[in-house]
């Protein structure tokens, strides 16, 4: 899928170690966010929007939850080095794409052992069930951490605990703050059901 990193080849080293060779990136959307000069617009945010939903949408429809969505694992696809759009402090140069990286923590709902499932997750990024050993995380969790990282987009700031988040909702954009709130909800009952319902919610 266009929106999800590629993998051209997996394999051991003579040494035994693991490998893989995938696409190469400008640059993870962390490392924009560091030298970001103004909060992004919203023909960014929507391709933004646009990537996150398909991508994670595509891996949901294969049975897999991805359970780390953070800035560092949105990597920058294109032309453009990381340390050029740093001068201008864009997110997205005209020309590049964002993809979905690092599926080291994903999970095949297909195939779903409890005895051996991590947890997984970043702080401020990680669904509250996926502090849980039987938490068994589905898409939704992915759709918090989707949520989280729009709101460290339109914030600047890192997201919240999801007991301060009624409280630091405020701070963020009037315009924006039901979608978070429903985005970060922590009982996952109350939250977009799936990526479609969250980009819609998000145009």
């Amino acid at each position: 899928h266009p929106s999800v990193i590629s993998v051209h080849d997996v394999g051991e080293t003579p040494d035994g170690r693991p490998f893989l060779v995938m696409e190469l990136a400008a640059g993870a959307l962390s490392d924009r966010m560091r030298v970001a000069t103004s909060l992004p617009g919203d023909d960014v945010l929507a391709a933004l929007v646009t990537a996150l939903a398909d991508g994670l949408g595509a891996l949901h429809r294969a049975g897999i939850v991805h359970r780390d969505v953070k800035p560092a694992n949105l990597l920058i696809m294109g032309d453009t080095s990381a340390e050029t759009a740093a001068v201008g402090g864009a997110l997205l140069e005209p020309g590049e794409r964002l993809v979905v990286g690092d599926l080291g923590f994903a999970r095949d709902q297909r195939r779903v052992n409890p005895g051996t499932t991590l947890l997984g997750g970043t702080p401020g990024f990680r669904a509250p069930e996926q502090l849980l050993i039987d938490g068994s995380p589905d898409a939704r969790a992915d759709v918090y951490a989707a949520t989280a990282v729009l709101w460290a987009l339109l914030t600047g700031a890192t997201p919240p605990d999801p007991e301060t988040l009624p409280v630091a909702v405020q701070h963020a954009p009037a315009a924006w703050r039901d979608f978070l709130l429903t985005g970060m909800a922590p009982d996952v009952e109350s939250r977009f059901p799936d990526m479609a319902g969250w980009a819609a919610a998000a145009a």
